[in-house]
């Protein structure tokens, strides 16, 4: 198959009509590498950092629902495109630069936000959803900037009743009002429903697509199930 992914901005546009936010450079690799996450705090004017006030740029341009924070969801294709690691560095990103915001992982069958951050497990959002645990307990510092973060550090086989309107959908909402910018760190498409069911409570979805990697066609299935679902 020549299906080898996308390598450009004007294959993305002609393939899924869709425009491309930024494209986010890889960084070097190997044991002594700083993580992208680090990386973006300590390099803030490397091109890596640039990439990301690309994407930052282009989802605060709209104002939220009546002006209050806006809530951006962010999957993938498929596991391992770098979702989890774009979300926790955009949202560092965006707290150094003064913001406030809220970076929430609803991937519950294999969080990661909590481990990429340094934060060790602890209560988080699967505890506040089913309403065992207050917001002040289950939403964490973190370690390196003034980003909030809502991790969930234990894994769940069924999620899905969780990730629902009248209670992620509540919980997005008083975040909204406490907010700037909202990162929500969803499951990738290809592997569970979760992304097409949270979609139409964000203001936003944002497809990270990983470079000359994912399959074009697997990548426009994606785009048809999220506008069948209602997102933006």
């Amino acid at each position: 198959s020549r299906d080898r992914g996308f390598r450009g901005r004007a294959e993305i546009q002609a393939s899924l009509g869709l425009p491309t936010l930024a494209l986010v450079p890889e960084l070097p690799a190997g044991r002594k590498a700083t993580a992208p996450q680090d990386y973006v705090i300590e390099k803030p004017r490397s091109r890596y950092a640039e990439a990301l006030r690309e994407i930052l740029a282009a989802v605060m341009l709209e104002p939220g629902e009546g002006q209050k924070g806006r809530v951006v969801l962010l999957t993938s294709v498929l596991p391992e495109e770098g979702k989890s690691t774009l979300t926790l560095s955009l949202s560092r990103l965006a707290a150094a630069e003064g913001m406030r915001v809220l970076a929430l992982d609803v991937d519950l069958r294999h969080p990661s936000l909590h481990r990429l951050a340094g934060l060790p497990p602890g209560p988080g959002v699967v505890e506040l959803l089913r309403g065992d645990t207050p917001p002040e307990d289950a939403i964490r510092t973190d370690p390196r900037t003034d980003l909030r973060i809502l991790a969930s550090s234990g894994r769940l086989s069924q999620p899905t009743r969780l990730l629902t309107a009248d209670r992620l959908g509540r919980v997005l909402d008083l975040a909204r009002e406490r907010f700037d910018l909202v990162l929500v760190d969803a499951a990738p498409l290809a592997a569970v429903a979760d992304a097409r069911l949270l979609a139409p409570l964000a203001d936003g979805t944002v497809l990270v697509v990983r470079w000359a990697h994912t399959r074009r066609r697997a990548c426009g299935y994606a785009v048809a199930e999220l506008g069948t679902a209602g997102a933006t």
